[in-house]
């Protein structure tokens, strides 16, 4: 997976922007590509909730995920507790990239 980050200027106050990009060479079937975006998505809202919690407001004005592609297990037996964690590892280093 692969993140793409918009950083606020001054205050980082406001609604974070979603993008989430599955590709239809990494995903072939539609019905895959769709529930993996859902999964995508729901990662990434649960995953920024939980770090304004922690942290307070973020610098992110807008976070774009896309789709690499995964080895360890085919689409149909992803969870989000498969995807969570790559995604708050994602945004921790964008975080930290920021600061």
């Amino acid at each position: 997976m692969t993140v793409v980050v918009l950083y606020r200027e001054g205050e980082n106050k406001g609604d974070v922007g979603y993008v989430v990009s599955v590709p239809r060479r990494r995903v072939r079937q539609a019905v895959e590509r769709n529930r993996l975006r859902r999964l995508m998505r729901a990662a990434l809202c649960t995953a920024v909730k939980q770090m304004q919690s922690t942290e307070g407001d973020i610098p992110f004005r807008a976070v774009g995920l896309v789709w690499r592609g995964s080895e360890e297990k085919p689409v149909k037996r992803l969870r989000l507790w498969d995807i969570l964690p790559q995604v708050r590892e994602l945004l921790r280093r964008a975080w930290e990239g920021c600061l």
